[in-house]
């Protein structure tokens, strides 16, 4: 779905199917939401799964960038909302205020045993595409809360 509105927003006014993409964004995120552990600000695997342990970092900043790229064609507070909760729960997990994470979040089943190790790029790529658009489309307050996001030119 990131593609397909990255796409569109690419396209500007000649997107044909920008409500049909911000149909099926929303029908993805309720069906998440499903999903969604308050308490972390984390998505778990679909409950359906026999997992029931929460996404990779990656995984949940792909969907966090969807919904950021929807913003920028659609002011849907709910979206903005979601995208400063799950960038929270990724920032928490930075050592020492560094940009250094590891792959699984502190309260995952399997973080202990790959504590430490970090992450690919490949996977650690769509995490520093994701706090740089973040940083980006932060509202005020996030602004203030955390330092190092510049503040927008009026």
């Amino acid at each position: 779905i990131y593609s397909m509105i990255s796409l569109c927003n690419n396209l500007k006014k000649d997107c044909k199917f920008k409500n049909k993409i911000n149909k099926i964004l929303e029908e993805i995120y309720l069906y998440y939401e499903n999903s969604y552990n308050e308490k972390y600000n984390h998505y778990i695997f679909n409950k359906d799964s026999n997992s029931k342990d929460f996404l990779p970092y990656n995984m949940q900043n792909v969907f966090a960038l969807a919904l950021i790229e929807n913003l920028k064609f659609n002011d849907n507070k709910k979206y903005l909302k979601k995208t400063e909760q799950l960038f929270d729960s990724f920032y928490i997990n930075f050592y020492n205020n560094k940009s250094y994470w590891d792959y699984w979040p502190i309260y995952s089943k399997h973080h202990s045993k790959f504590k430490g190790r970090g992450e690919d790029i490949r996977h650690a790529s769509w995490n520093v595409f994701f706090v740089m658009e973040f940083c980006q489309k932060a509202s005020i307050s996030y602004q203030n809360k955390y330092k190092f996001i510049k503040k927008k030119n009026k």
